[in-house]
């Protein structure tokens, strides 16, 4: 985050030294700061909530966040912060498709109501989930692709765009995309898709090539 982005309530409590660096992390604010930031965004999708229009917020852990307890007990804690807001977690580091640890993962969201994010990545990469996928939640699954471009992945780039400069090719949606969208939707009362592959009009064209796909096949049974 950005002090900028913060309440000003928040950004204005803060020491210069800690305003003025270029991002923040949560050990840059102090417990109160973090409650209000926390308080302020519950209140502000709370009319969206109520009328069911609120698909769900997204949780995206970064690739030093790996299976451990300390992990588990900051899952847990989400739940306690956002007590009745739909949430799903994507994570960033392979470590989490281990059989066990992702069985064990399974259970803890599917207790906690939280669901979990199925990634489409490079492969090889630590930093980069393995198709993997789950339903955690009766109402909703979520599939977030991020275009598969291995020589961008992990450089170095001025915009985030850069790392993500991909089109899906038509038998790559075809032969991989759509059977897990039909896999999950039998499963699920909705899916979310999320084409994160942003470099010009690869997701819009991506996007449009699956709806067309799914539709030339009908729903799932």
């Amino acid at each position: 985050m950005v002090a900028s982005r913060l309440p000003a309530s928040v950004r204005d409590s803060l020491p210069p030294a800690i305003r003025n660096r270029p991002t923040l992390g949560a050990n840059d604010l102090s417990a109160e700061a973090l409650a209000e930031i926390r308080n302020r965004f519950n209140d502000a999708v709370a009319s969206l909530v109520e009328v069911n229009r609120l698909g769900t917020v997204l949780f995206q852990f970064s690739s030093a966040f790996r299976p451990d307890t300390t992990s588990y007990a900051a899952i847990e804690r989400l739940r306690v912060d956002f007590p009745v807001l739909p949430i799903a977690v994507e994570f960033r580091h392979r470590d989490w498709a281990g059989l066990n640890v992702w069985a064990r993962t399974l259970d803890q969201l599917r207790d906690l109501e939280i669901t979990i994010v199925a990634v489409d990545a490079p492969g090889g990469f630590a930093s980069a989930m393995p198709p993997v996928d789950g339903v955690t939640t009766p109402g909703l699954a979520v599939l977030r692709l991020h275009g598969r471009n291995s020589a961008a992945w992990e450089g170095r780039h001025a915009t985030a765009v850069t790392r993500f400069q991909y089109r899906y090719s038509d038998s790559e949606l075809e032969g991989d995309v759509l059977p897990s969208i039909r896999r999950l939707a039998s499963e699920v009362n909705g899916i979310h898709m999320l084409f994160n592959n942003c470099f010009g009009a690869d997701g819009d064209h991506s996007a449009a090539t699956i709806r067309r796909m799914i539709d030339a096949v009908g729903p799932a049974k």
